[in-house]
């Protein structure tokens, strides 16, 4: 096993150089609306082994999670056959932009809160 000038094995080098880039990501998604649908479509490397679902959540302050929100926009997915559960890299830009199109977030008291939006059904939800 090589390690590096940190004395770190390469593994460990590069899970640590992701986590630093998804908190960027991250700081960036809570802090700009329309960073969720740019991010989505095109996601940087060290997202695309995220689910779908869990880039959603990435844009809450907290880890709580919106149980009403996260029910409609899964009621939403399997009505449009769409997989919330398929790594980023994997989904297609038409997945993704399903995605962005439904899903976006506002400032309440309380910190971050999801806002699903469903266009068939021309309604909005949020917890």
């Amino acid at each position: 096993m090589s390690a590096t000038l940190t004395g770190r094995p390469p593994s460990l080098e590069a899970a640590n150089v992701r986590r630093q880039q998804t908190a960027v990501v991250r700081r960036a998604l809570r802090l700009d609306r329309g960073e969720l649908a740019r991010v989505l479509a095109d996601p940087p490397e060290c997202l695309h082994r995220l689910t779908l679902i869990d880039v959603v959540m990435l844009c809450l302050a907290s880890r709580r999670t919106q149980p009403r929100a996260i029910a409609l926009l899964g009621r939403m997915a399997l009505r449009d056959g769409v997989n919330l559960l398929l790594p980023v890299g994997r989904a297609s830009p038409a997945t993704r932009q399903w995605l962005a199109d439904r899903v976006s977030w506002t400032r309440n008291g309380r910190g971050l809160q999801l806002v699903v939006s469903d266009p068939v059904a021309g309604g909005e939800e949020g917890t």
